[in-house]
């Protein structure tokens, strides 16, 4: 959990501009103790 805390969306960008783009993000995790 700490790793998804840490994450942070950064736009994308071309040319300094931001551009809409689509993307997946995949997550991968186990709940133990």
């Amino acid at each position: 959990m700490q790793v998804i805390r840490q994450f942070r969306f950064t736009p994308a960008k071309h040319h300094g501009q931001q551009v809409k783009v689509w993307g997946i993000k995949t997550i991968r995790f186990e709940i133990g103790e």
